[in-house]
C-alpha cells in the first residue's frame, strides 16, 4: 500500500531536510539519523528509532518498507521506465514492481480519465465529421 501521509507529515519531512544545513541539497544525504548524528543500521530503524520519530512526531504509523513502495511508486508516477524502477529495487522479474510496488495515485487516475476523455471527444469529432462529409457527397451527387 502506498504510503498514506498527513499535511503535518509533509511537514515533519521538510523540517527534517531544512534541517540537514549544507546537505539538504545532497540526495545521498541521510534523512534521519542516531541520537549521536551517524547512519542508522536497518535492523534498528524500526525498533529502536522509526517507531520513535513516528511517535514524537505524531506521524501516521509507516514501516520501513513502505519507503521502498513509495519510493517505486513515485518512480512509476513521475513517468520512469518501470524496467529502470525493477532494477533499482534489485527485482528479478518486473511483474513484482507493478503487482506490489507502484500503486496507482490520486494524479495517475486522474490523468487517464483526462486522456480517456479527450480520446472519446477526438472520436465523436471524427465520427461528427466523417457524417458531414458523408452528407455533403450525397447531397453533391444528386
Amino acid at each position: 500500500m502506498l504510503l498514506r501521509h498527513s499535511e503535518n507529515d509533509i511537514a515533519v519531512l521538510r523540517e527534517q531536510i531544512e534541517s540537514l544545513d549544507d546537505e539538504k541539497d545532497d540526495p545521498n544525504a541521510i534523512l534521519f539519523r542516531s541520537p549521536e548524528g551517524k547512519p542508522l543500521h536497518y535492523r534498528n530503524l524500526a525498533q529502536r528509532v522509526l517507531k520513535k520519530v513516528i511517535s514524537d512526531t505524531g506521524l501516521n504509523p509507516f514501516t520501513f518498507h513502505d519507503f521502498r513502495k513509495t519510493h517505486a511508486t513515485m518512480l512509476v508516477a513521475a513517468g520512469i521506465d518501470p524496467k529502470v524502477v525493477q532494477d533499482r529495487m534489485g527485482h528479478v522479474d518486473i511483474k513484482t514492481i507493478l503487482k506490489y510496488y507502484a500503486q496507482p495515485t490520486k494524479e495517475g487516475k486522474e490523468a487517464a480519465t483526462q486522456v480517456a476523455m479527450q480520446y472519446l471527444i477526438e472520436q465523436k469529432e471524427k465520427l461528427r465529421d466523417s457524417y458531414m462529409f458523408s452528407d455533403l457527397v450525397k447531397s453533391s451527387s444528386q
